[in-house]
């Protein structure tokens, strides 16, 4: 049996999504998926009314443990 899962869509700005496809671009192709995943996980915590704070910070807290090609400059 499959697992549910929150297909629920995010309601990032263009701004925004570029940030996290940049930063999924140095992220290993292989682990793109999971970083994705993450970053998804962390906004949904977070709740409806998004900041670039909140952004930021999820984008930050899913690189952890990942094998980065470049670190994402702040």
């Amino acid at each position: 049996m499959r697992s549910k899962r929150n297909t629920s869509a995010l309601g990032l700005s263009n701004v925004q999504l570029a940030a996290v496809m940049n930063a999924a671009s140095t992220v290993p192709v292989e682990k793109r998926g999971l970083f994705l995943n993450r970053v998804a996980a962390w906004l949904n915590l977070r709740g409806a009314h998004l900041t670039d704070a909140d952004l930021g910070r999820a984008v930050r807290l899913a690189l952890i443990g990942l094998q980065v090609k470049n670190p994402v400059r702040r």
